[in-house]
């Protein structure tokens, strides 16, 4: 089952388990971030805060791509996001 304007524009609906690291995008940006931060070593509140900002800045969005496509997304990222109006749209149908 998918809602109608969902599938005029081409998704798909799966459903999921409850959750599964493996189908999970986040999991592997994550681990970025958490290799990131041990390399750094940063042992104060204020260098942790600081280091945090510099590991969040080293996912790409090739990093981005990389994880939904491990991920099984079976459809590649837009070139050009929907705008607002299309947005609400979709919403609204």
């Amino acid at each position: 089952m998918c809602g109608r304007p969902l599938c005029a524009k081409g998704c798909q609906l799966l459903f999921l388990p409850a959750y599964s690291p493996d189908l999970s995008p986040i999991e592997e940006a994550v681990s970025k971030l958490k290799a990131y931060l041990r390399r750094v070593g940063a042992r104060t509140h204020e260098a942790l805060f600081d280091a945090i900002a510099q590991a969040l800045l080293t996912v790409t969005s090739a990093d981005a791509r990389g994880c939904l496509t491990h991920c099984g997304d079976p459809t590649p990222l837009q070139a050009e996001p929907l705008s607002c109006s299309e947005m609400e749209e979709l919403i609204a149908q």
